[in-house]
């Protein structure tokens, strides 16, 4: 059993500066869980031209339970025995920010810029075993090594990535296409700091950079093949 609820406000969006947004929260109260979100995006028609979205999006899950790989290095991973599933109650955390620029320089260019940061942190709370009727079942494994508040499956993730798409319609149904993608991620165990903090954190991680060129071009079957 679960209760639901969501409220969601959008503006305008013909007006210069429009609005959107949601905020919703789901509770289990046979087990003690919960989900609940918030999102908020203002949309800015600079100019018929040039247009900017940005977003953020947050969302909370309290004592959800996942698949854990357990660590050899933890007490009481010797307790369990072969072929043991084990599920771990965690209190998880996402939040999703986002900007899109779009700008259009002709009826024929155009061209959209996307940043987005996606971080998400997993703190576990319990360990337990799955039994064969699909109930969970307590376990010594507490995947936690002596003297440390945290455990070994706890987890800062973050990911950066900017994408910039030139599009040229050079003639009807035909485009050509350039688009760059960079990226840089960072995963590590220890222990969460402020939001601002963690992000300083990112740059130290590994950056790729990739560039494409994508060509569509449009054939008129029957122009080509008229009179045949």
């Amino acid at each position: 059993a679960r209760t639901y609820g969501r409220f969601f406000y959008s503006s305008d969006f013909r007006r210069t500066l429009a609005l959107n947004f949601r905020l919703e929260g789901t509770a289990y109260p046979e087990v003690d869980r919960s989900i609940y979100g918030w999102m908020i995006e203002p949309r800015v028609r600079v100019s018929d031209k040039f247009f900017i979205i940005a977003s953020t999006n947050h969302v909370g899950f309290s004592k959800d339970e996942g698949y854990v790989l357990p660590n050899p290095a933890a007490p009481g991973f010797d307790k369990l025995e072969p072929g043991d599933i084990v599920f771990g109650s965690r209190d998880r955390k996402t939040i999703e920010n986002n900007l899109t620029l779009r700008y259009i320089f002709s009826n024929r260019m155009s061209a959209v810029m996307r940043a987005r940061h996606f971080y998400s942190r997993v703190d576990y709370l319990d360990f337990f075993k799955l039994l064969p009727n699909g109930s969970l079942a307590e376990v010594e494994y507490t995947g936690q090594l002596d003297g440390e508040s945290r455990t070994l499956h706890d987890l800062n993730f973050h990911l950066f990535n900017v994408d910039l798409i030139y599009t040229w319609r050079f003639a009807p149904g035909s485009d050509l296409i350039f688009v760059w993608k960079n990226d840089i991620f960072s995963s590590r165990n220890e222990d969460a700091d402020t939001y601002f903090r963690e992000l300083r954190n990112l740059w130290s991680g590994p950056q790729r950079n990739s560039f494409t060129i994508k060509l569509v071009y449009y054939f008129d079957y029957q122009q080509i093949f008229r009179g045949i």
